[in-house]
């Protein structure tokens, strides 16, 4: 049985937390996924293979961002 998309943002969101990242960077995690994890349609979609670079490069530069934020509050 597959979670619901809530669930798995739900999910990651604690996973993130109990990793031990900043607040701030489970909150930008929690609204990266918000955005960018879709809504399940009726007909299953097929899963498009992208090459190993462009994976998690969204998320890689949100992190960056996120931390460069940071050490300007320090």
């Amino acid at each position: 049985m597959r979670a619901s998309r809530d669930e798995f943002i739900e999910q990651s969101v604690q996973m993130a937390a109990l990793a031990g990242w900043s607040s701030d960077l489970v909150e930008g995690y929690e609204a990266y996924l918000e955005k960018k994890v879709p809504h399940r349609k009726a007909e299953p979609e097929t899963i498009r293979e992208k090459p190993d670079d462009e994976r998690g490069e969204p998320l890689f530069k949100a992190v960056e961002k996120v931390q460069k934020a940071n050490e300007g509050k320090g």
